[in-house]
């Protein structure tokens, strides 16, 4: 009896854990959904999660905890189009989107904070979560892509807009992330260097003093051009994050418009250059006159100098008959 009740809870167990396996999809966040957009409840949500950022003790923390309301409204993005509510699908994506930039505008200041603090036990746990964030970005986009393959033609573009900005924005922490990196490297090289330096100050070999103060010159070169690639890409991360897909569209409508504007102008200055029609005819139709003024004319002198040739004729026969 005992042998059966193992068997059938190990039988239990594995269906169970099956199940969980097969029914796991990576690329849905519906798992993560709370309120959805088309509940009365779904203003007090947010307000329940802003006061969760509030209550995080930390920049670090108040950014992990948006990365994961951020999901959040993704999941109830999801739930909202599988419902063929597009409207509210698209409510919960735009909050998604300025969530999940806020949550990467905070662990950024947080890395530089820290950074600039000394504590690199505790910078390397800002870290951590930073490197969190950007695969909570990537399986983010996942799901939009397969969110994007579900909409109809006209509902994509509004996706297909967030993923781009979102892939960029990813890419951009990233590249932040990578030349921090080596700047570190570049940095703890030139202190080594800088170290070495007083080694052999304290020496007193000439040799090794030039050697090391050429090798702190060289470090510190390669120190200040890290330095410089660092802020280029700090920059282009902030340059990408003040871009969301509310200003685009706007931009894209507003662009729409002044060609639209631009071209009845072109339309209208091309009329107003075109011969007229109708001073064509007029031209025509004083010509045509005056070549029958001018032939009525013709006609008119003809038969007066018949008349007079005639008159002419009459006279000399009466002289002759005269004589």
């Amino acid at each position: 009896m005992k042998k059966v009740m193992i068997l059938v809870t190990s039988i239990v167990v594995t269906m169970s854990l099956g199940s969980s396996v097969f029914a796991y999809d990576a690329a849905t966040l519906t798992g993560q959904a709370g309120i959805t957009p088309d509940s009365i409840l779904y203003s007090a949500d947010k307000a329940v999660d802003n006061l969760k950022v509030t209550l995080s003790s930390s920049e670090e923390d108040k950014a992990n905890t948006l990365s994961e309301i951020a999901e959040e409204r993704l999941g109830e993005s999801e739930v909202m189009t599988s419902e063929d509510k597009q409207d509210l699908a698209n409510t919960a994506l735009t909050d998604y989107e300025n969530t999940m930039n806020e949550a990467q505008t905070k662990i950024e200041d947080a890395v530089d904070k820290t950074q600039t603090s000394g504590d690199e036990d505790k910078l390397k746990d800002v870290e951590n979560i930073e490197s969190k964030i950007i695969d909570k970005q990537k399986n983010s986009l996942a799901v939009l892509s397969k969110l994007q393959d579900k909409l109809p033609d006209k509902a994509k573009a509004t996706v297909a807009k967030v993923i781009e900005m979102q892939t960029a924005k990813r890419n951009a922490l990233i590249a932040v992330k990578k030349e921090r990196q080596v700047y570190n490297d570049a940095k703890k090289q030139y202190n080594e260097a800088k170290a070495a330096l007083e080694t052999a100050k304290q020496s007193g070999d000439e040799a090794a003093i030039k050697a090391a103060e050429d090798l702190l010159q060289q470090k510190k070169l390669a120190l200040d051009t890290e330095k410089q690639n660092l802020a280029k890409a700090v920059e282009a991360k902030k340059e990408t994050s003040k871009i969301n897909v509310g200003k685009a569209t706007k931009e894209n409508k507003g662009q729409t418009k002044k060609d639209s504007k631009n071209n009845k102008t072109a339309q209208k200055s091309k009329e107003q250059t075109s011969p007229s029609p109708t001073t064509t005819t007029t031209t025509n139709t004083t010509t045509n006159t005056a070549e029958t003024s001018s032939t009525s004319t013709d006609s008119a002198s003809t038969p007066a100098k018949s008349t007079s040739v005639n008159s002419e004729n009459t006279k000399n026969k009466l002289q002759q008959h005269q004589l």
